[in-house]
């Protein structure tokens, strides 16, 4: 009888066994497939072409994808790195048909060291720190790998200290009177909980299938900074932003030092709709309903909202904490929800008896042609003698429409060059109207955050001689890219388009200026540079590893037309005012001390933590402070009558829309960039 039952038992053990080993097998036959489709598809469609894979493009792709599971360095040792050097060199060769082994190995590896990295955490939070005199360098503590494990621990406990230094920051806000000791316990308790969510996280993804696909979004971000690998998920999320619209629940987060709460609601959106989400609460944890609930602390603001949009009707389930410290939660169903802050809206501005019209666009989307045109009719009627277009953090969106919006400010012509290769032949998007809307002069405004379609309006005016540009240099994204669902053997056409095992953005070609060089890595160079204290220079193209490089096509065949303004005199002077203006020289020096304070070691004493955020903080508060106008510009709106015009039958809430515009009204009119660009207005009137 005891032998009958353990031989049972081993035939459980053994049926078991081999379909765990056989879905084990499914898997990795799909995750093959994946990948040579991958592989395939970028050889075949990338602007560098079949030569793609080679060993120096292993050798960068082996780097980079480590650094990416562990950027602090604190998860993997140095013994790690030299026992996968063996594959520095050979991923290309697997990208080029050979069988996908190196990710399958660094799991293997990844797994062990996430285990021991959470139970040093662990150890290490578990008594309360001795905050001592040291500090920390966050410019260098990822620079190198720890050479032993206890080498490891020392490491990540400074950065931990940090961690809890960084949370006692933001308990002491909200109870002044509580003692150092109490806050430093509670602190360690909330760090503990983010760094074991991190590894929770990161263990979500320790499927082979999972890591497969994040071992291909580096694959994408080595070929260039803009070819990428989507997730399902994330193809139909990227499908509704391109509509200007996006599935969520109508709720605007903040974030600070790693913790979420509701800025606040939108109206129509299933968030106030509830009547249980109050501003301020603080968001624990998010869950799809019959699945588990996954704790937020230590996410990035990206990953929760990711999490928290979806599919039209679906639900999402809500987690919070309320001012009262109560916890609750909240069932929400997604909808569409207007982006109102993609609406491209219009002020005019008023100074020493003269009118400015100006007109954000905040990104090139389906609608951007069409308010554009609202935006300039209505200011055209209202007389203005000079308009102002904002493109600054515009970060691009469809080509396509570059043509029509900047067709509107020239009689016809070449707008753009694109090449689709590197030998490949140059074709000519042309604005065949000989119309202009607009004939007054005008002016547009840049930053760093200024990209590829914002890149290429700013540059074909430049180019015409039509606009002056004042701002920081533009980010130099000058690439375009395709979108392509993966194909795998066996599917269903309506799986593939339904983009079942993902899709793949690829960067298949460049755009260039009419003049001939590319936007790509130089960006646009404004006729007049202003400092601002928030530019952040690490996000430009020149910055990212593996971008394209610039190059030159010929000339395109266009008219410089004469369009009667003296831009070259509005240039000239301006410079020369930001150069002796005492205000430009106040907003260089603040922006010079922000920037070596960033570069600065943290103390990891209490007390000189404390004087070391307080000295940021009101390093950024003088910042704010030297760039305010004085003299405030008067801002003002079009008349009712052609603000209905403008927004031609989109609805959009009327308390909302009054809102919005006054919190615009109130930035515009301390603006120091834009008094500039009002100023070139006056300049470029003979």
């Amino acid at each position: 009888m005891i032998q009958r039952f353990f031989l049972l038992i081993n035939l459980f053990l053994l049926v078991v066994t081999s379909n765990c080993l056989y879905a084990q097998q499914v898997e990795n036959d799909n995750g093959n497939q994946i990948f040579h489709s991958v592989s395939q598809t970028l050889k075949k469609n990338s602007f560098i072409g079949k030569s793609l894979f080679n060993d120096a493009f292993s050798g960068k792709l082996f780097h980079l994808y480590l650094n990416s599971l562990d950027e602090e360095h604190l998860i993997l040792l140095q013994t790690d790195i030299d026992y996968l050097k063996k594959y520095a060199l050979t991923l290309d060769d697997e990208l080029n048909g050979n069988p996908p082994l190196f990710y399958i190995e660094v799991l293997k590896r990844y797994k062990i060291r996430v285990d021991e990295f959470e139970k040093n955490c662990e150890d290490i939070l578990k008594k309360p720190f001795n905050l001592n005199n040291e500090a920390i360098d966050l410019q260098t503590i990822s620079k190198t790998y720890p050479a032993s494990s206890s080498v490891q621990k020392s490491k990540l406990k400074k950065y931990l200290m940090y961690e809890v230094l960084k949370a006692m920051g933001v308990l002491r806000k909200s109870n002044v009177n509580a003692g150092i000791a109490n806050i430093q316990k509670q602190a360690m308790a909330l760090v503990n909980t983010k760094f074991v969510n991190r590894c929770a996280k990161i263990k979500m993804g320790f499927s082979t299938i999972d890591f497969l696909g994040d071992y291909l979004k580096q694959v994408c971000l080595t070929v260039d900074p803009h070819t990428a690998y989507n997730t399902p998920k994330e193809a139909s999320v990227m499908d509704s932003r391109n509509k200007g619209n996006i599935c969520g629940v109508g709720m605007q987060l903040d974030e600070k030092n790693g913790y979420f709460s509701v800025l606040s609601l939108i109206k129509g959106g299933s968030a106030l709709l509830s009547g249980k989400i109050k501003n301020g609460d603080l968001l624990l944890a998010i869950q799809e309903p019959g699945k588990e609930t996954q704790n937020i602390a230590g996410w990035n603001l990206g990953e929760v909202i990711q999490r928290i949009i979806g599919e039209e009707d679906s639900e999402v389930i809500l987690f919070f904490r309320n001012a009262n410290a109560e916890n609750f939660s909240v069932t929400l169903k997604r909808g569409q929800i207007a982006n109102a802050a993609a609406k491209v809206r219009g002020f005019i501005i008023k100074k020493e008896n003269r009118k400015t019209g100006y007109i954000v666009i905040p990104e090139f989307n389906n609608n951007v042609a069409l308010d554009l045109e609202g935006q300039l009719i209505a200011l055209i009627k209202e007389g203005v003698d000079g308009i102002v277009i904002d493109l600054r953090s515009n970060p691009g969106g469809a080509h396509e429409l570059v043509a029509t919006c900047a067709g509107y400010f020239i009689p016809q012509g070449p707008i753009s060059q694109e090449r689709s290769s590197k030998e490949g032949k140059v074709s000519v998007t042309v604005d065949r109207d000989p119309t202009m809307l607009y004939k007054g002069p005008l002016a547009i405004l840049v930053s760093e955050r200024s990209a590829s379609a914002s890149e290429l309006f700013s540059s074909c005016l430049q180019d015409y001689n039509r606009a002056i540009i004042i701002g920081l240099p533009t980010l130099g994204k000058g690439s375009m890219f395709m979108s392509f669902s993966l194909a795998i053997e066996g599917e269903s056409a309506e799986d593939i388009r339904n983009n079942k095992y993902g899709q793949l953005n690829i960067t298949m070609g460049k755009y260039y200026r009419i003049k001939g060089p590319s936007v790509q890595l130089t960006g646009v160079i404004p006729d007049v540079i202003v400092p601002d204290y928030r530019e952040m220079p690490q996000i430009r193209e020149r910055k990212r590893p593996c971008a394209l490089q610039a190059d030159t096509v010929p000339p395109a065949n266009y008219t410089y037309y004469n369009f009667g303004y003296d831009i070259p005199k509005a240039k000239r002077i301006l410079n020369e005012q930001v150069k002796k203006d005492p205000q430009f020289a106040a907003i260089q020096k603040a922006k010079t001390w922000l920037q070596k304070q960033q570069t600065k070691p943290i103390p990891l004493n209490w007390e000189k933590f404390v004087a070391h955020e307080k000295a940021t903080a009101n390093g950024i508060g003088e910042a704010v402070r030297v760039s305010l106008l004085k003299e405030k510009l008067i801002v003002g709106l079009p008349t009712l009558k052609q603000q209905e015009f403008i927004i031609n039958g989109q609805e959009e809430d009327e308390e909302d829309k009054a809102k919005l515009n006054k919190q615009w009204q109130e930035y515009l009119s301390g603006d120091v960039q834009l008094n500039l660009a009002v100023k070139a207005i006056k300049l470029m009137q003979k």
